[in-house]
């Protein structure tokens, strides 16, 4: 494309050297790609599960091949990732924290993880101060006692991801500032669902 216009720029310049003529600049433009979900979103298995692997050993893409469970995972899910799936992805996550060039660096990722971080360092400590087993299955997380209330599987899920994305910016944006900024805004409003908005965390414990 760029060739072609190049060619009309002369022509209309030969034809019309005093028509003033848009100089155009270069600039990138924050976009999202529509390729990589649709390519596993209408696949068998074994396609998904092939191009996964493609996408991992030739081409070295982690963020590409972990696409699929993310989007098979979507309610009505297609692919059930159980604790193996989010095992990995945390210790996918845990790689990237760890691979950071500064201490700051790895703080910040680490926060931008802070929906689901402080979602389980809240839960934990009061599940222990309420005299439960922490290692024994539960559903007192605040995304599972939104989904008691009434919100749907898609609404929690938006909201968490919503959340999380929020903080990636802020770290691409403003550095470790914005995502402490960013993430005790979330806390607190993570607080008010808890106290506001979700099944109570004592009514829960009894279900």
């Amino acid at each position: 494309m760029d060739e072609w216009l190049a060619v009309l720029h002369q022509l209309v310049q030969r034809l019309w050297p005093r028509l003033p003529l848009q100089q155009h600049q270069f600039r990138t433009v924050v976009s999202h790609d529509v390729d990589a979900p649709s390519a596993y979103g209408f696949c068998r298995k074994r396609t998904v599960l092939r191009g996964m692997a493609a996408r991992l050993l030739k081409q070295g893409d982690v963020a590409a091949s972990l696409m699929a469970p993310r989007v098979m995972n979507w309610s009505p899910a297609k692919v059930f990732m159980g604790d193996v799936g989010s095992t990995f992805l945390g210790a996918v996550f845990a790689a990237f924290v760890l691979q950071a060039s500064s201490w700051s660096g790895a703080f910040a990722l680490l926060l931008v993880a802070t929906p689901v971080l402080g979602d389980a360092c809240l839960c934990v400590p009061r599940r222990l101060m309420a005299g439960q087993r922490v290692f024994q299955a539960h559903r007192l997380h605040l995304f599972q006692r939104l989904h008691q209330v009434g919100w749907s599987h898609a609404r929690v899920s938006s909201l968490y991801i919503a959340a999380t994305a929020l903080l990636a910016i802020a770290y691409l944006w403003g550095g470790l500032p914005w995502v402490i900024t960013f993430a005790v805004l979330e806390l607190l409003i993570g607080i008010w669902l808890d106290q506001q908005v979700a099944v109570p965390f004592a009514v829960a414990s009894r279900s």
